[in-house]
């Protein structure tokens, strides 16, 4: 989790996580309202929420995903590529709540590098089909 917190990247993508909207007022202002807001036990907010989302976070910038096969690590290059991190949120709570399930990671990546990368290539409204993933892959 160090890497992940040194890189603050990783709060702007929780607060897209609990927002779900471009930033409209500074980020310690959303993380009040919408992240963080009056009563949040501050311990299991950082045990329950930070630290899987900074290992995630972690595990998808460095393409360091253990698992037998390299199809993982090699779509998480190549979204990593993309010029745009409107994927970043969607990839960071997939990852946090499936991180054991190789075959899931594998299938919600391609997925999502398609998606991402069409996106960029069309100059598209990513912000739309990112919502369209969340949907698909939200858990019960």
């Amino acid at each position: 989790m160090l890497l992940a917190v040194r890189d603050s990247k990783l709060f702007a993508h929780i607060r897209m996580i609990y927002r779900k909207a471009k930033l409209k007022e500074t980020l310690l202002e959303e993380y009040k309202k919408y992240v963080v807001p009056a009563g949040t036990n501050a311990a299991d907010f950082i045990d329950n929420v930070m630290q899987p989302y900074a290992d995630a976070y972690e595990v998808i910038k460095t393409g360091t995903y253990q698992s037998l096969t390299s199809a993982v690590n090699q779509l998480l290059g190549w979204l990593n590529q993309i010029d745009n991190f409107d994927w970043m949120p969607p990839a960071i709570v997939f990852m946090s709540r499936n991180m054991n399930d190789a075959l899931a990671v594998e299938k919600f990546l391609k997925d999502l590098e398609r998606l991402a990368a069409g996106q960029m290539v069309l100059r598209a409204n990513i912000i739309h089909a990112i919502a369209s993933m969340w949907k698909r892959w939200r858990e019960p």
